[in-house]
């Protein structure tokens, strides 16, 4: 039932597609039945069909309906046969104009270039060997090779003996401008210019926006490398080198290509050429000269049989003669600007050891003058406490000549008595009344000590009396003034309102009534009332101030009071803020202070440790100035062996500088023997390589042309190589992307566990759950 159902259906869907193309297309059925005429028919038949008419109908329609989907059937079919008609035009199309021509040509490519021109080279690189050996061009390429490695080795001599980055720089941009103008000149001689100057102008203005540019990029390259260690210069190297150095790589090998080529340029063609197309002349014979290489190699590599014989044997006479090879000195010349270096780092050491023995004696010298300036103040020290020990020794009361105040001490000594136990001290005032009295035990050195505050002014006179448990010693008496302490200053307490509205009458006042007062108010406030006195009335004004008080004694004494203050608030008034100014006035006096005393010895005692503790302070000066002494003869001696043995360095890299200045002479001797049958080949070789086979166009347009003639229709011819070799490339980097061995590597998940983002129900395979990890 099911394959009936399907039959009908696909029945259905082809009429239904049949009747549609039919009128899409407009291409009527001719197989149709005419149901509208057998019908008719029917009708004016026999009885017995005219019944039948209906069911023959519908018989007819269904017939139709079948022939309705052999039609959709017969379109697909023709449909399909156009397909394949026109899908076989295009694939002879894509073969006859596209693949064959493609195939041809690629064919007689690879069959002109790398098989006809392999001889076609080969001949040319024999062929120029004879030429390049001739007298005349060795000694062409002798000369001006000569002038090139002299010059050079003059800057190199120079760049040793600088050594700065900005010579360096500019020797490097001279050693290759005239390694370029060595180069044109040489090219031109041998291609036998008889206007050698304007035409090497000429070359040189063309060259110039490549040597110009390589300069510029190149300088700016150096200049970042060699201040790689600055932060600020390495992160700007980073961007600039990114573009600088393919800038760099390919302005010099074009340079390099130009430069071979440039000459026979010229020469060959219309030197009217501006540098446009003087640069699409040399890219247009790159592939030419990169294909000539190993042709060229291998000439240059005959002409040096020769010079490689003599250079063998030649190196084997210096080692023998010289005690080392051609390489060895070339090690050495290598190593020319490291002796300059040396020799000015070992001078820099001479100088920083002959500033160091100028700073350790100076130094010195400060040293000894300050100590010599250190120990006269000592022995000076020394003899006043000497002196002052002298006076201590003498039997009479020791005592500060000043005048004391009242309320100060004052001290008293007395100086030792042989087999004295106690000393009786007395103070007797102007009338003769004793006012202290007081015996003290003698000290260890049988001396005493004693002091005394004084209460009142007044002459007084000091006495003591030595005493034993026998007997008394004679009374020794000293004559002391005390003056009176000057009146001090006074302060007051200001009572009054420290708050209050604008425009207030307020009173202020102190409690003292002796003296005359000097009352100070803001400006906008004025005193009504008592003025001088200890109590004043005052009408306020609208801003804050200070009130300031002093008080003024009579005028005999001329005493004086120090300033008192109050800080009055006034209250704002309302909708403004407070602009009040509080200036207190300073005080133009001060309180009297008693002096300072000078210092002196009381006691033996101490007048001894001072001595002892200034005579030890000399001693160590003393000591530390000739350890010193001793330290800077010891470092002295140090520096001139130091400084000896770096000048005998210096002899050393004199001489071994003079020295590798003969090797590189022979070198460059060597070099020219070796580098001038080279030279010479090297242009020869170039300039006959500029023209050679192009009388006309180039093979490769000559076969691209006459495939044009053929078909000039097929715009695809290009493209289709490219297209080629795009997917191509794409093919071998896709496979070499995804060609992974696993051979010895196992699964990738073996011996790994995997952390899931949440835990897993079930995992079907070859993996065990455990909690939220996958172990294989």
């Amino acid at each position: 039932m099911g394959t009936l159902y399907f039959i009908l259906s696909t029945i259905t869907a082809f009429a239904a597609l049949g009747f549609i193309l039919s009128n899409i297309l407009k291409i009527a059925n001719k197989r149709l039945f005419n149901i509208k005429k057998i019908s008719e028919e029917l009708i004016s038949s026999t009885p017995w069909l005219k019944a039948l008419a209906p069911f023959i109908a519908i018989f007819y329609l269904a017939i139709n309906f079948v022939l309705w989907g052999v039609f959709a059937v017969e379109q697909i079919l023709e449909f399909i046969v156009i397909i394949i008609t026109w899908l076989k035009r295009l694939l002879l199309w894509v073969w006859n104009c596209i693949i064959e021509p493609t195939i041809i040509f690629v064919i007689k490519m690879v069959w002109h270039y790398p098989i006809v021109f392999i001889w076609k080279n080969t001949e040319l690189a024999f062929s120029v060997i004879r030429p390049a050996l001739s007298l005349n061009s060795l000694k062409i390429a002798a000369k001006e090779l000569s002038k090139l490695m002299a010059g050079l080795f003059f800057l190199y001599i120079l760049d040793s003996l600088i050594n700065q980055v900005l010579f360096s720089v500019f020797a490097l941009i001279v050693g290759g401008f005239a390694s370029v103008y060595t180069l044109i000149t040489v090219g031109l001689i041998f291609s036998n210019n008889k206007n050698i100057h304007p035409s090497r102008t000429n070359l040189l203005k063309r060259l110039s926006v490549i040597i110009g540019g390589l300069i510029v990029v190149g300088g700016t390259l150096i200049l970042l490398m060699l201040n790689n260690e600055k932060i600020f210069m390495s992160e700007i190297g980073f961007p600039v080198s990114e573009i600088g150095i393919p800038i760099a790589v390919t302005l010099l090998f074009t340079l390099i290509m130009a430069v071979p080529f440039g000459v026979a340029h010229f020469m060959q063609s219309n030197s009217s050429m501006n540098f446009g197309q003087f640069f699409k002349a040399m890219i247009v014979r790159l592939p030419k000269l990169v294909y000539s290489m190993p042709f060229q190699a291998l000439g240059i590599l005959i002409t040096l049989i020769l010079p490689i014989a003599i250079y063998l044997i030649l190196n084997q006479g210096i080692t023998i003669v010289s005690g080392e090879s051609i390489s060895g000195h070339l090690d050495r010349v290598e190593e020319f600007s490291d002796i300059d270096n040396q020799y000015f780092s070992l001078a820099e050491k001479i100088d920083s050891n002959n500033i160091s023995i100028q700073k350790a004696d100076s130094i010195l010298v400060s040293d000894s003058i300050q100590t010599a300036a250190f120990i006269a103040e000592m022995n000076q020290a020394l003899v006043e406490v000497n002196s002052k020990k002298t006076r201590l020794m003498q039997k009479e009361i020791f005592l500060l000549s000043d005048d004391f105040y009242t309320s100060e001490r004052q001290l008293f000594s007395f100086p030792p008595i042989a087999n004295c136990e106690s000393f009786h001290w007395e103070i007797t005032d102007s009338e003769d009344v004793v006012i202290v009295k007081r015996t003290l035990r003698a000290d260890s050195l049988n001396s005493s000590m004693f002091s005394h505050v004084w209460s009142n002014p007044g002459s007084y006179t000091v006495s003591v009396v030595p005493k034993n448990a026998c007997e008394e010693g004679d009374r020794y008496t000293a004559q002391v003034k005390v003056l009176p302490i000057p009146n001090q200053l006074k302060a007051f307490r200001i009572s009054g309102p420290e708050l209050l509205c604008a425009n207030d009458t307020v009173s202020y006042s102190v409690a003292d009534s002796e003296n005359s007062f000097e009352w100070g108010i803001p400006n906008d406030a004025s005193i009504v009332e008592g003025r001088a006195t200890n109590k004043i009335r005052v009408v306020w004004g609208k801003e804050s101030g200070v009130v300031s008080l002093r008080g003024i004694g009579s005028e005999q004494k001329e005493e004086i009071s120090k300033f008192s203050y109050l800080k009055v608030m006034v209250k704002p008034i309302l909708g403004k803020t407070d602009n009040g100014t509080f200036d207190y006035p300073k005080n133009d006096v001060e309180d009297f202070q008693i002096p300072t005393r000078s210092f002196a010895f009381y006691t033996l005692q101490s007048a001894n440790d001072s001595i002892a503790k200034i005579e030890s302070e000399i001693k160590h000066a003393e000591n530390s100035l000739f350890s010193k002494r001793d330290e800077f003869l010891l470092f002295n001696s140090s520096k001139v062996n130091e400084n000896e043995s770096l000048n005998d360095e210096q002899t050393k890299l004199s001489k071994t500088w003079f020295s590798n200045l003969f090797s590189m002479i022979g070198l460059i001797m060597i070099f020219l023997l070796v580098l001038t049958p080279a030279l010479s080949y090297f242009f020869k070789f170039n300039y006959s390589l500029y023209g050679f086979h192009e009388e006309g166009n180039h093979y490769m347009f000559n076969e691209w042309n006459y495939l044009k003639t053929k078909d000039p229709k097929q715009p695809l011819f290009g493209w289709f190589i490219v297209v080629l070799t795009v997917a191509s490339m794409m093919i071998l980097t896709g496979a070499a992307s995804f060609n992974v061995d696993f051979s010895n590597t196992g699964s990738p998940f073996e011996n790994e566990t995997i952390k899931l983002d949440e835990p897993a129900v079930i995992i079907e395979g070859d993996f065990v759950i455990t909690s939220d990890t996958i172990t294989p």
